[in-house]
């Protein structure tokens, strides 16, 4: 069987990643804004950025879980929830170490949980993706 490039995997994920977190961002942002009483440009200026910020966050975590899930069962020669723990795990360590890159020893803790979460996250997906 042809094997798929985990790089066009991870891209893929990316891009539907930041399509999900933008349309959510935009909505969430852009209704808390009209209710702060924002209206007119000013408006879609808070659900913009709203939107931006919210497609980089989910869409770098798709990109970077669809790549490291891509690889995981490459490497392991199986698909399976193994794959989701590692996976996730990886994808928050990695998201969480990058935030706190400046002080990364005296935030070791919350990268460790950032990872653990991420990882329950991601089997839980992935059991409910099998249903």
């Amino acid at each position: 069987p042809q094997h798929r490039s985990c790089l066009a995997v991870a891209v893929r994920h990316g891009t539907r990643g930041a399509a999900i977190g933008g349309a959510f961002g935009a909505i969430s942002t852009g209704f808390n804004a009209y209710q702060m009483g924002y209206r007119g440009a000013s408006l879609m200026t808070q659900a913009g950025g709203g939107a931006l910020s919210n497609a980089l966050a989910f869409g770098s975590w798709t990109f970077l879980f669809g790549g490291s899930s891509c690889a995981m069962e490459r490497i392991r020669g199986r698909r399976d929830a193994i794959n989701a723990v590692v996976a996730g795990g990886f994808t928050g360590g990695v998201l969480a170490a990058v935030q706190v890159r400046h002080a990364l020893r005296y935030n070791l803790p919350h990268v460790a949980q950032n990872a653990a979460i991420s990882a329950m996250i991601a089997v839980v997906f992935y059991e409910v993706a099998r249903i």
